[in-house]
């Protein structure tokens, strides 16, 4: 198995017009190649655009990336903006689909052969919490989530994605309403009759995260995706080799009933080449409360988790996610990064 790194974009010393945000820089990526990652995960690591992303970017992002002596094994997450109006179902959305197999076949061509995605219009939702209202061992800033602090959330307003992205249909004054799961998975189906065929001829594995957080409605949207059930049945209905799962185990493990249970489903996806890459952390509770936690002191054992990827066959990359952040030291987020993959290093060579 290979260690890879989750690294959020950034514009300075990057030759691209890219988000002006996160951790995908000179500092972050000679960190990891200090840890002896293996891999990059580029979170969303270019902007709109014209609504597709363009081969120049993504080969400059490769090698950039690899001019660190890594390896560039995965980009997660479009801009919600080119794919919103298939997810709201509004006319622009057959451009939208063209867009997204431009995309992929740059993609492809820039040797980029994997394509993470999350569908969903309210997007990911979670709570910071601190050592003075609870928080992670020693008081270590953790996320958390409690469905009675947004169950009655009042719909999203309409051309607004991700709590921050604005369409140019962007209405305060109107809202999503209630958009059933039945939509959203007939929406969901529609974009990928779409673009899977386009994915296997231009070599790209596509892979849907499951809905964070596992909540049955938010914002007037009901979740798809927030189940074991939804992603059995989105591999029966799509059973092509190019289409697959980001494992996000913490995810999974939030879902309402799964908790440890969690070690079964990475024995069920890990079969057959479902599990494109691993989000391999650890979490305490489950929906519909719960927070994430070091990856030594959740419900999950880890060791047997790491177990079952290895018995169902599965050889493919294991990301830590979602670490805490340590307080007080300086560089919190690299000390809790680096806790991690030591700690993912270690069952790796004790197994091999």
């Amino acid at each position: 198995m290979e260690i890879g790194l989750n690294l959020y974009p950034h514009i300075q010393n990057l030759p691209l017009g890219i988000l002006k945000q996160g951790r995908l820089n000179h500092d972050n990526l000679s960190f990891a190649r200090q840890l002896g990652v293996d891999s990059i995960i580029a979170w969303m690591p270019l902007g709109v655009g014209d609504g597709f992303w363009e081969f120049d970017d993504l080969l400059k992002l490769r090698k950039f990336i690899e001019s660190y002596g890594l390896k560039l094994a995965a980009i997660e997450n479009l801009p919600p903006l080119h794919y919103d109006r298939i997810m709201m179902g509004m006319k622009g959305r057959k451009e939208q689909i063209e867009n997204l197999k431009r995309t992929i076949f740059n993609l492809g061509k820039a040797k980029i052969n994997c394509l993470g995605y999350f569908f969903s219009i309210v997007g990911y939702w979670g709570h910071w919490r601190t050592g003075n209202c609870g928080g992670g061992r020693g008081r270590a800033h953790v996320t958390s989530f409690d469905y009675s602090l947004v169950k009655e959330a009042p719909p999203a307003r309409k051309g607004m994605f991700w709590g921050n992205w604005k369409a140019d249909y962007f209405n305060p004054s109107q809202s999503i309403g209630h958009i059933s799961r039945k939509t959203m998975w007939e929406r969901l189906s529609y974009m990928l009759e779409e673009i899977i065929p386009a994915a296997g001829e231009a070599g790209v594995k596509l892979c849907i995260h499951p809905a964070d957080p596992p909540a049955p409605v938010l914002a007037g949207e009901e979740r798809i995706m927030n189940c074991p059930r939804d992603f059995k049945q989105l591999i029966e209905k799509f059973p092509s080799p190019w289409h697959g799962i980001q494992f996000c185990q913490g995810t999974f493990a939030e879902m309402e009933g799964v908790g440890p249970k969690v070690i079964e489903l990475i024995d069920y996806f890990g079969k057959g080449d479902r599990i494109a890459y691993v989000h391999f952390r650890n979490i305490r509770g489950s929906f519909p409360r719960y927070e994430e936690t070091f990856i030594d002191d959740g419900d999950i054992d880890m060791v047997q988790a790491f177990k079952a990827y290895r018995q169902s066959g599965f050889e493919g990359m294991l990301i830590p996610d979602h670490v805490p952040v340590l307080k007080p030291h300086r560089c919190s987020w690299h000390a809790g990064m680096a806790h991690a993959v030591g700690y993912i290093r270690s069952l790796i060579d004790s197994f091999d």
